[in-house]
């Protein structure tokens, strides 16, 4: 089978995730091949051979450490050559694009970056890019060479498979030269995850008001185990530091979960997040551009909005332990034997006593298939194939012949995610479905 060589992100021994995402979208081109440039190839093994890397191809010679991005754009070309793979993956950060470009030259290839997925095509791998500020989709692929594609961290989910991880030591051939690093420094990381490697990102912008309103977005943040984002405003503004800045001019991030909060969706701040998985808005203006991008809304102050929702995160990860211990063991207690729907009101009862889950048929909870009825009762889906959002209306209880005959509808346009806008109202905390774009 080909090799697929990928470019190792880690911090000493440890992996970082953009590796074993890129490891596991190499599987679906060939057998991955990691490029570990530096120490510790021996401990982050074990990480690699679990999501499915067969090599591990290794160069801790302390000189390549001593210079910027030249020795492993060097090292690089020099496996393309020998090893001839079918693909060579890098992450997309601000240091990997200057190694792809560098290793492009090099090796006289094409180079693709800001990939948020790749795809197995008939002529060659198949890119999707989001170009243009996120106003374009774009699939493009490599015509000359051994492919060089850039991807955006959090653009695949990490799946494991066993491999071998052997490992292959190598050395550069020629001596290492270019921009030489003197002296490094350690920057002071909190508890909060890295923000272009989060799964959960929390985005302040000038809604907050000031830096002391934008403490509200940590607390968020920190209650979510999230990263913290904040827009070109907020930073210009110094309320915080520009390193954490989301957009075209900023970092761009890609999680399952992006939550902007007080911000109002302009296109350079649209171009670093368009890509997120699932997408929250949190603003006072129901006319926000953000909503047009958002698959959930809320329309209410942040000040009021977020205080409520902290609150409730916190009220569920003090039950999570006693749902758990209620779907392992059952439910405890004097009752905890009788039929169901008939233990009385501590039906469900947890060790401490509190009422957890209601046995099906009590009366605060309907029997199965007797649910709420009219719009309450619309449900969503998810496609596997698009991963969009439809709506799923139950069958109407009427018979056939007294249905109305509906022929063909036209279909609508949605907004540009194609995907339906569930807003919340703050004032009266009614749910209220909004399509946009309509034609």
């Amino acid at each position: 089978m080909t090799e697929v060589l990928v470019l190792a992100e880690h911090d000493g021994a440890e992996v970082k995730k953009v590796t074993v995402e890129l490891v596991t979208l190499a599987r679906r081109f060939g057998e991955p091949s990691v490029v570990w440039i530096g120490s510790g190839a021996d401990q982050g093994r074990a990480r690699l051979a679990e999501f499915g890397a067969e090599r591990v191809y290794t160069a801790d010679d302390p000189a390549l450490s001593d210079y910027v991005v030249a020795p492993v754009a060097s090292l690089l070309a020099q496996l393309v050559r020998e090893k001839a793979p079918a693909l060579v993956l890098i992450a997309g950060t601000a240091q990997g694009k200057e190694i792809a470009g560098r290793l492009a030259v090099k090796i006289d290839s094409g180079l693709l970056t800001d990939a948020v997925d790749l795809v197995p095509g008939d002529d060659g791998p198949v890119a999707e890019q989001s170009v243009f500020g996120g106003a374009t989709v774009v699939h493009s692929r490599v015509k000359r060479g051994t492919p060089i594609v850039a991807m955006r961290p959090n653009a695949v989910s990490p799946q494991a498979s066993p491999g071998t991880a052997e490992i292959v030591p190598v050395s550069l051939g020629d001596a290492p030269s270019g921009a030489k690093i003197e002296e490094r420094v350690i920057a002071e990381r909190g508890d909060r995850p890295e923000l272009t490697e989060a799964s959960i990102v929390v985005s302040g912008g000038r809604g907050t008001g000031s830096a002391e309103g934008f403490g509200i977005i940590e607390r968020l943040a920190d209650t979510l185990g999230a990263a913290v984002g904040a827009s070109r405003a907020v930073t210009d503004a110094g309320w915080y530091p520009h390193q954490f800045q989301v957009g075209q001019t900023g970092k761009t991030v890609s999680p399952q979960l992006y939550m902007a909060i007080g911000i109002s969706g302009a296109i350079q701040h649209r171009a670093g997040m368009q890509t997120s998985k699932t997408i929250i808005a949190v603003n006072k203006d129901s006319e926000a551009p953000i909503f047009e991008l958002a698959d959930f809304g809320v329309v209410g102050d942040l000040f009021k909005v977020l205080p409520q929702l902290i609150d409730e995160i916190g009220k569920r990860k003090q039950l999570l332990p006693l749902l758990r211990d209620f779907c392992l063991h059952g439910p405890r207690g004097d009752h905890a034997h009788a039929p169901r729907g008939h233990r009385g009101d501590d039906r469900g009862a947890s060790p401490t006593g509190q009422s957890i889950i209601p046995a099906r048929g009590g009366p605060s909870c309907p029997p199965r298939g007797r649910g709420v009825q009219g719009r309450d009762r619309r449900r969503f889906r998810r496609s596997p194939e698009r991963g969009h959002l439809h709506q799923r209306r139950h069958r109407s209880r009427q018979p056939s012949h007294q249905r109305p005959l509906l022929g063909p509808q036209p279909r609508r346009l949605r907004h540009a995610r194609h995907r339906p806008l569930r807003v919340i109202h703050h004032r009266s905390l009614r749910a209220t479905h909004h399509r946009l774009g309509y034609t």
